[in-house]
């Protein structure tokens, strides 16, 4: 293996593995699973780990009580954006 400092693939895959709770890639070497597990598995991995470093750092917020995290989950914008006509121009 490469020295752990430098930064490596394997490094790198490391790191993304244990930031996103996923299970040890030599799992998923001797049991590949199909592509669209995969990309379920990394999906629900991302949304969960932004969840709950959101909710994390929302409870550390003093104004955060007048956010509705529970109606706009990771993923999907808020209700806000979906009740309007999309126009960039004026969102910026």
């Amino acid at each position: 293996m490469s020295n752990p400092d430098r930064n490596s693939f394997s490094t790198s895959t490391r790191e993304i593995q244990h930031k996103y709770n996923l299970p040890p890639l030599k799992d998923f070497l001797q049991n590949p699973p199909s592509k669209h597990q995969w990309k379920t598995t990394l999906r629900n991995a991302i949304t969960d780990y932004w969840e709950s470093t959101l909710k994390d750092e929302l409870s550390t917020q003093s104004t955060a009580k007048y956010i509705q995290i529970q109606s706009a989950p990771i993923g999907h914008p808020h209700n806000l954006w979906t009740s309007t006509d999309p126009k960039p121009h004026e969102v910026r």
